[in-house]
């Protein structure tokens, strides 16, 4: 089973299948490509592009008008395997870069007029986002706790978010219109917001797949043929702003790799 929101399910890339279709949900996506790489008998993916937490409990309307149903809906006794990502949308993180465009260095006005945009979430010693990131987490542990209590059985993996910006450093303006200072700060949310998903499924007992270090050097600053995210652009195929197909078939791949290998030790241990 797969849950999540657009960095799971492959906004723009391949064929866009499931109900309802403006879940922009791939048949390319990364878990579509585990599922086949691992020969499962049944798959479901309910990922759904602007997904929130709430999104895994509740119906929700979509970005064309669609009804997705709950994703938890999915969830049963029998289920063996799932994966998640989730929480970005939470924690403010997917508007964040949005919002911080800027399309001069000098600072004439609001973004996108060049102040930078830092000063817009950290408010007399208060971080909007990290405000966010904390309540996020109480509701990841909330989610994690159902999804264990729904598919008791299943195997994990939890997903976090990839290196949109360099690992360190300023940025690329104007490559990637976002000033240094900003660029900072959206780098360190993106650490933060990931760091409470690895925690959070850490003590959940699930296992988490570090979305981050898998991408370093693959972030928007990179070229074209290097680059596993979309700027403005929709070629490689992918939503802008968001992983493109490169992302999900590296994805595909890396964790696939990682599940036959857990399940090796797994029966090696059995053996003991």
């Amino acid at each position: 089973m797969s849950l999540g929101d657009s960095w799971v399910s492959g906004v723009l890339i391949g064929r866009q299948v499931g109900n309802p279709i403006d879940c922009g949900r791939s048949d390319e996506n990364f878990p579509s490509r585990i599922a086949r790489e691992l020969d499962v008998a049944t798959f479901t993916d309910v990922s759904c592009g602007g997904a929130n937490i709430e999104d895994l409990w509740e119906p929700t309307r979509v970005n064309l008008g669609g009804r997705a149903p709950a994703q938890f809906d999915v969830l049963t006794a029998d289920t063996t395997l799932v994966t998640i990502g989730i929480g970005g949308n939470d924690a403010g993180i997917s508007g964040l870069g949005l919002d911080c465009v800027n399309i001069i260095p000098i600072p004439l006005g609001p973004a996108p007029f060049g102040r930078p945009c830092i000063g817009d979430f950290v408010k007399n010693g208060r971080d909007e986002i990290s405000e966010k990131i904390d309540k996020a987490r109480v509701e990841l542990r909330d989610a994690f706790a159902e999804i264990r209590r729904l598919a008791p059985d299943a195997d994990v993996y939890v997903t976090g978010y990839g290196a949109a910006m360099p690992d360190t450093g300023p940025g690329c303006w104007p490559q990637v219109p976002i000033l240094p200072p900003d660029a900072e700060y959206l780098r360190s949310k993106m650490k933060q917001v990931n760091a409470v998903i690895e925690q959070e499924a850490t003590a959940a007992g699930f296992e988490f797949f570090d979305a981050w270090a898998a991408t370093v050097g693959h972030d928007l600053c990179q070229n074209d043929w290097v680059r596993w995210m979309n700027g403005v652009n929709v070629e490689p195929a992918g939503f802008p702003a968001h992983p493109n197909i490169r992302y999900h078939q590296a994805f595909g791949r890396l964790i696939s790799k990682r599940i036959r290998a857990d399940r090796a030790d797994l029966r090696l241990g059995d053996k003991d």
